[in-house]
């Protein structure tokens, strides 16, 4: 491709989709052959917005995820995208939706999350795992992801940031000390 190209303005693409509660739009490009009102409609039933034939198995991978105290949404679009941002994008309109709850977006590929409970690093952890082409295996990955502890580096950069200063400030209290105590040699030199 060479010389310049008129593009419309919006690429073709929604600017803005309006969600409910929230304080503004919420940026997102979502899909034209995924039909929102139908997903929100199947998430709000039962927790899943999937094909037929894998909605018995991520029902309970839902109902598992309750009992963990995970209130996770799951939804499956047959389609992928070209990059993995769409299925954020639906992730946090699903979430927005639905307060408190934590969201999942598979296609046969990429993955995409939203959760006000759980931070980016953990969930992008599990949308790594999450996507193996099959639904309820991505999904089951996921929530043991979830599950899994990681190691907690803010708190020990805190941690060590701080022993570090500790241990600067004592080096400089004893390196004024030593400064001001006289040295046996100047003392005992002083008394001949």
């Amino acid at each position: 491709m060479a010389g310049p190209h008129d593009l419309p303005d919006d690429f073709g693409i929604p600017a803005h989709v309006a969600v409910p509660g929230a304080p503004h739009p919420v940026p997102a490009y979502i899909p034209p052959e995924v039909d929102m009102d139908a997903v929100g409609a199947e998430v709000a039933a039962g927790g899943v917005s999937a094909p037929k034939a894998d909605l018995p198995g991520l029902r309970q991978v839902v109902a598992d995820a309750r009992v963990d105290g995970i209130d996770l949404k799951i939804v499956v679009v047959d389609v992928n995208p070209p990059v993995d941002t769409p299925l954020r994008d639906i992730a946090t309109v699903v979430g927005r939706a639905n307060p408190g709850s934590t969201v999942l977006v598979l296609s046969p590929s990429y993955s995409g999350t939203y959760s006000p409970t759980y931070d980016r690093v953990l969930l992008e952890a599990g949308e790594d795992l999450a996507r193996t082409g099959n639904p309820v295996q991505s999904a089951q990955n996921f929530v043991g992801q979830l599950n899994t502890p990681i190691f907690p580096w803010t708190e020990f950069t805190i941690i060590l940031t701080l022993a570090v200063f500790i241990a600067a400030v004592v080096t400089r209290i004893l390196q004024v000390r030593s400064k001001r105590s006289p040295r046996p040699e100047t003392t005992a030199r002083a008394d001949n």
